[in-house]
């Protein structure tokens, strides 16, 4: 009886391919989710962040869904937001979304969407953050709730759509490859699904770090795929992505090689992809 093969090189290349449309659908079948603020026994706050690249600086927009947990009314809640040498709050006067400044009443368990909008002075880092609070009454209570919010942004957020093949990806590196001076690597395991397949295995895990990263996938070959992305600011970053599947145990080694024209960008991506073990 024949045996499970086990590592990579235990694979002909054939099972270690995998087509790059499957992997673009992956991806793009996943949507980014919003993200857990704050949440205790009266209030859920819920956000989802998205750059504007069209504005002439850099605009981050925060989609808000709060929700009154309780059983009773809220008669008065909102946000405010600490002012930084980073993001600067701004109007959105074309939004038909209420401010997330204003004040809302939110029957029990109703939900309200909001929306804050920021100016990005900075150029995308570790540990850029959005630091506020939220505030809110309760209904025959005469004490007004105050919770301190921290919102992360993460570096990934500023990276936009930029068309690479991988003829111009090779062009890139060789004409100027010395450009991309800064230099980080990561190691993470990911758990696989039991009933997956070589190629299903290599797919969910080249999604997971794109997903994470933001990074596009350039190529693919035998289990390896080539990395790229471009900030808003201009900045890039090319990778390489080396898949190592271990399907008797189930898991998968990623190594991820990189390299960037911007030392806190990188060192930014560098810590994103950490989380993935982190979030394991």
């Amino acid at each position: 009886m024949g045996q499970t093969p086990a590592q990579n090189d235990e694979l002909v290349p054939e099972e270690m391919d995998v087509n790059m449309d499957d992997i673009k659908e992956a991806v793009n079948e996943k949507p980014k989710p919003s993200v857990e603020i704050f949440s205790n026994d009266q209030v859920s706050l819920m956000g989802l962040l998205q750059l504007d690249a069209a504005k002439e600086i850099p605009t981050i927009g925060i989609h808000f869904t709060v929700e009154n947990k309780d059983q009773v009314m809220l008669p008065s809640l909102h946000m405010e937001f600490a002012q930084s040498f980073d993001l600067k709050s701004i109007t959105n006067e074309d939004s038909n979304v209420a401010a997330a400044t204003e004040h809302f009443e939110l029957q029990a368990n109703e939900k309200v969407e909001c929306e804050a909008r920021f100016q990005v002075q900075g150029n995308p880092r570790r540990g850029l953050c959005l630091r506020g609070d939220l505030f809110y009454d309760i209904e025959g209570s005469s004490v007004i709730q105050q919770h301190a919010i921290e919102i992360p942004i993460p570096v990934s957020l500023f990276l936009v759509d930029t068309p690479m093949d991988p003829t111009s990806f090779a062009t890139l590196l060789a004409e100027h490859g010395s450009e991309f001076e800064y230099h980080g690597n990561v190691q993470v395991q990911v758990a696989l699904q039991e009933e997956s397949s070589i190629q299903e295995a290599i797919i969910n895990a080249f999604e997971i770090v794109t997903r994470t990263s933001g990074l596009m996938v350039v190529e693919v070959i035998a289990g390896a795929a080539s990395l790229y992305g471009k900030s808003i600011q201009g900045s890039q970053v090319a990778g390489l992505l080396k898949c190592n599947l271990d399907m008797e145990d189930k898991m998968a080694t990623l190594t991820i090689d990189l390299k960037s024209t911007d030392d806190d960008l990188l060192d930014g991506m560098i810590h994103q992809l950490e989380s993935i073990q982190n979030s394991l």
